[in-house]
Formats: structure tokens, C-alpha cells, sequence
């Protein structure tokens, strides 16, 4: 992606998910769901570009410092997705995503609803699902089916880091905050769950 689109998309005043997906992925590019150093510095310059006021090197660390201190929620010295999409003007729809402030209860139960076939993912029809439901109890109203089809899809883009084109728990994780995550107390040895590891998790927590 050119310098200078990505630039055009950070002085949109309306970025769509296909355009935020464009904007994220030219810094970090070791898909790793966050930005740093380098990375960092690079988004920061390109976004200071919307003003027409030139900075020097001590005024950007200045403004570096004071913009992390700002943005980083939480405190990790790194801006990550969710983090990232606060900054930026995408649809509010879309944005809704990023504003969970309660976490789920259970990831279990997130996934016994979600999770049609059990196979301990999710792909795009079922994100779809949960961006279903998500977006009626956020706003109130439902989403057009060509949003829902864009956003889940978008969704799965992003947070999707081994390429599988669906999600696991880790992945999801990214997403969703949860207070109650088996994947801090069940070990497997893989971040990649197979059925037998959900049936594994449900009898571990079904007691």
C-alpha cells in the first residue's frame, strides 16, 4: 500500500472497515495486533500530517509521549487494534466494536452460543452471528445485512493471525475482553482448540 493512500484514508472524516483494515495493516506489519517503536512513530508522523503544523524532533517526542500517555490504555508502552480504532473516524457501527467496557462473563459460554460445530473457532458466519446480536443489544436496532456481511468478514481480516480464515479463542480474545478465560487455567499445548479440547473445557467448568 502507497504513502500516499494511506495517508488519504487518515484524513477521512468517515473510514470504512475495508479502510481501517488498509490503514492497520501497513504498520503493523508483523501482524502481531499491535504497534510499537518504529511502527508507532511511523502511524503518529502520518496522523500529524492532518495539521499543517510542522514539528520538530524534540516537539514529536513531546507529542509522542503525550499522545501514548493519552491512547494507551493500558499502559503497555504499545498501541494495540482496539486501542488504535479510538483514534481513528471509522463508522460508528463499527466502532461499537472496540468500545466494550464490560467483558464477558465466560468465554465458555461465548463460545457454547457461538460455536455451531464445536470445533473450538469461530469462522465468518458465526462472528457474523455474534456481530448480530452484539449490534442490537449495543444500539438498539438491527444492522443491515450488507454490514454485517462486511464487518464480519472484517473482523476476521483483522484478528485472524495464523491465516485459517476463521478465529480461535486466543484470537477472539483480542477482540473481546473476558473476565472468566480458560485459557489462562486449561492448558493444551497449542492455541489451536480442537472439539476434544471444548468438551475437555465444558467438563472443566461445568461442575
Amino acid at each position: 500500500m502507497s504513502a500516499n493512500k494511506v495517508n488519504e484514508l487518515l484524513v477521512k472524516s468517515n473510514l470504512t472497515a475495508q479502510d481501517f483494515i488498509t490503514v492497520w495493516n501497513n504498520y503493523d506489519k508483523e501482524g502481531n495486533g499491535f504497534i510499537k517503536d518504529e511502527q508507532l512513530d511511523a502511524f503518529l508522523q502520518d496522523f500529524l500530517k492532518k495539521s499543517s503544523t510542522p514539528t520538530s524532533d524534540q516537539q514529536f517526542q513531546q507529542i509522542k509521549a503525550s499522545f501514548v500517555n493519552s491512547a494507551d490504555e493500558n499502559k503497555d508502552g504499545k498501541l494495540d487494534i482496539n486501542e488504535v480504532a479510538k483514534l481513528l473516524p471509522l463508522e460508528e457501527s463499527f466502532l461499537m466494536l472496540f468500545r466494550r467496557n464490560a467483558p464477558l462473563n465466560s468465554s465458555v459460554q461465548f463460545m457454547k452460543k457461538y460455536d455451531k460445530n464445536g470445533d473450538g473457532s469461530l469462522d465468518t458466519k458465526e462472528v457474523k452471528e455474534f456481530l448480530r446480536d452484539y449490534h442490537k443489544q449495543a444500539a438498539k436496532e438491527p444492522l443491515q445485512e450488507a454490514k454485517l456481511n462486511e464487518y464480519s468478514a472484517a473482523v476476521v481480516q483483522l484478528f485472524d493471525s495464523n491465516k485459517d480464515g476463521k478465529l480461535q479463542i486466543h484470537e477472539m480474545a483480542k477482540l473481546l475482553p473476558v473476565e472468566n478465560n480458560f485459557l489462562g487455567k486449561v492448558s493444551f499445548g497449542s492455541t489451536d482448540i480442537n472439539k476434544k479440547d471444548i468438551e475437555k473445557l465444558f467438563k472443566f467448568y461445568d461442575k
